[in-house]
């Protein structure tokens, strides 16, 4: 019978390698989602002039 300390370094390793696919999966997720616009930056203008939503291209 293989001894305890070779199953639980097994074992460590073993759940090391699911915990890095976790995070490089949650990370190329993560880089993979486009935000709309950066948070933040143009804050106080989109709040006094508004978003430009209400202007349509094919008005012009």
């Amino acid at each position: 019978m293989l001894d305890w300390k070779i199953l639980e370094g097994v074992a460590i390793v073993v759940m090391l390698v699911l915990i890095v696919a976790m995070l490089r999966r949650a990370l190329r997720q993560k880089r993979n989602e486009k935000p709309s616009r950066v948070a933040g930056a143009n804050d106080d203008w989109i709040e006094e002039f508004g978003d430009g939503s209400a202007f349509d291209e094919s008005d012009s």
